[in-house]
């Protein structure tokens, strides 16, 4: 019944963003493979605050990352997710949308909009790797319009959920670089 679920209307403007980047000591074109084909749970160790991934499950009959492939996202406190692939261009760009979480610090967010680029840099590759959120807007914070999103901005995103990112990027930059040995 997952797969069948609509994905949310991301057409709203008051997303809450919080972007990451790195510079890898792989060459673009061995990051890019890499990369396509690295398994989320190794990617996402999660953080005290944040539960990891512990594994992926298809939905349906596309690949990942063929644009439109979903996903089911199992996380270590027993909860899940639902993710689609929105763009994938290797070694340039892939966005997907992460909704229906039902872990519970998840509890006021609508949707997550994430976008990993690469670039070629300095003999490596540059990873820039942005996570936008939309809020519920039934639900605290976001049911407290612009303050809401201030709160959660200063609660979760810059502070919680910074950390989950900055150990993802470190757990991305330790795996591409043990797989480039």
């Amino acid at each position: 019944t997952a797969a069948a679920r609509p994905s949310p209307d991301a057409a709203r403007h008051d997303l809450l963003s919080h972007a990451v980047t790195a510079r890898i000591a792989v060459p673009p074109d061995r990051f890019a493979a890499w990369f396509a084909a690295a398994p989320l749970e190794r990617l996402l160790p999660g953080t005290a605050d944040l539960p990891g991934v512990t594994g992926t499950a298809p939905l349906g009959s596309l690949p990942f990352p063929e644009p439109g492939a979903r996903r089911l996202v199992c996380l270590a406190d027993g909860g899940t997710a639902l993710e689609e692939v929105l763009a994938h261009l290797p070694g340039q760009r892939l966005a997907y949308m992460v909704w229906d979480y039902s872990t519970p610090a998840a509890r006021p967010i609508e949707y997550g909009m994430g976008e990993f680029r690469f670039a070629a840099e300095a003999g490596g590759t540059r990873v820039d790797w942005r996570y936008a959120f939309a809020l519920r807007q039934d639900r605290f914070p976001g049911s407290l319009g612009a303050l809401g999103r201030g709160l959660f901005r200063l609660a979760f995103l810059d502070t919680r959920y910074a950390r989950f990112m900055a150990a993802g990027m470190a757990a991305i930059e330790r795996e591409a670089l043990a797989a480039a040995r």
